[in-house]
């Protein structure tokens, strides 16, 4: 579930973005019941990574969702034997394009990921912090002891 509340943060942050990809390895352990601090974010998100917005087409980014080591997502979901955007239903397709958010780490070849920067050798380095996104959305959920953020989750990432 992290993995989802990572992402749908970031495309919260970003609504012009369609998707969002980060590698499950960047992601070092749950975020459990109790208190969230930001020590707490960090220990999930322990490296000093910032947001790059790359453009990809249907074909590229389904290639991307369908590694081998498959990567944590946000923004599109399986259907029907394909990829569908969460906000729309719209299906990917090979001849339209996606703004897609990933980490540094990634866009830099990072775990493998390459042919981020060959398939869009211009994508825009946000310069925000890959955390903030979530710090935000957490923050603006106003959680409490009496009102737990577990919902609020839900509804994001689903």
């Amino acid at each position: 579930m992290i993995e989802g509340l990572i992402t749908n943060a970031w495309l919260e942050a970003f609504p012009e973005a369609d998707a969002a990809i980060t590698n499950r390895g960047a992601i070092r352990e749950g975020l459990p019941p109790g208190e969230i601090t930001l020590a707490r974010i960090i220990s999930v998100l322990p490296f000093n990574d910032t947001l790059v917005a790359v453009q990809l087409n249907g074909d590229q980014l389904t290639q991307i969702l369908e590694r081998d080591k498959s990567p944590a997502y946000g923004g599109v979901r399986p259907a029907g034997g394909g990829w569908v955007l969460t906000r729309t239903g719209e299906p990917i397709t090979k001849e339209k394009r996606f703004t897609v958010l990933v980490n540094d780490f990634m866009y830099a070849g990072g775990d493998s990921y390459e042919e981020l920067a060959q398939y869009d050798p211009d994508g825009v380095f946000t310069s925000i912090d890959w955390r903030a996104p979530l710090v935000d959305w957490i923050k603006s959920q106003h959680s409490t002891w009496e009102n737990p953020l577990d919902q609020a989750v839900k509804n994001l990432v689903q």
